[in-house]
């Protein structure tokens, strides 16, 4: 298995439409495995559209969330070799 790629080496791989699974740790070491997003949804779009506007919004927003997150440390492993 191959660990720490260089990102120059990911680019076409980043670019496919794969699904992944992401993991984020607490400070307390416990994983993060779901954000409540219902309230984020709601303050956002009341700000950028008004109180009535925005939560007509987010009371119909359903499953279409985006969240980004900006890794502070990336690590990579390669299994192809695995399979």
């Amino acid at each position: 298995m191959r660990r720490d790629i260089p990102l120059a080496e990911l680019a076409d791989f980043l670019a496919l439409p794969l699904v992944a699974v992401l993991a984020t740790y607490r400070r307390d070491g416990g994983v993060l495995a779901e954000l409540d997003t219902s309230a984020i949804i709601r303050d956002m779009a009341v700000r950028y559209l008004g109180r009535k506007a925005g939560e007509a919004y987010a009371a119909t927003s359903g499953g279409s969330i985006l969240i980004r997150l900006e890794p502070g440390h990336v690590r990579t492993w390669d299994f192809a070799g695995e399979i």
